[in-house]
């Protein structure tokens, strides 16, 4: 929606949000996910949105290196939203218990290849794989 856009806007600063990529992720006990930057290798994100699909599990926090060399640690609960710009070093620390459930979302600002942002569509229409 419209007003969808203008809350990313807002929040991120792109101008006009497209979805580039959506990806669903699950960490089984004793997974992680090493340090990255999901630019790497030239992908053209702008942003990146992790939503928690659940907090039935342990461990498993979101680490990211800020700007400032201080690194921001989150444990997510079911419903969370983190927002950080795609270019920050992140990782995801060991699973103990459960699986760790989490939906992303890769944001650019009007990618010709991507799926524009609307809030109103279903899950493989926002994959882009209709």
């Amino acid at each position: 929606s419209d007003d969808a856009c203008h809350i990313l806007h807002h929040v991120t600063g792109i101008r006009a949000p497209t979805v580039a990529r959506c990806q669903y992720n699950f960490l089984n006990p004793g997974d992680h996910i090493g340090y990255h930057s999901d630019r790497m290798k030239g992908l053209p994100y702008g942003v990146t949105i992790v939503i928690a699909i659940d907090d039935h599990f342990s461990g498993g926090r979101l680490l990211i290196q800020e700007r400032t060399g201080r690194t921001a640690s989150r444990t997510v609960s079911t419903g969370d939203i983190v927002i950080f710009d795609s270019a920050l070093s992140h990782c995801v620390t060991r699973v103990g218990k459960g699986i760790r459930k989490t939906l992303c979302i890769f944001v650019s600002d009007n990618d010709a290849t991507a799926v524009p942002i609307n809030f109103s569509t279903n899950a493989s229409r926002a994959e882009g794989t209709e």
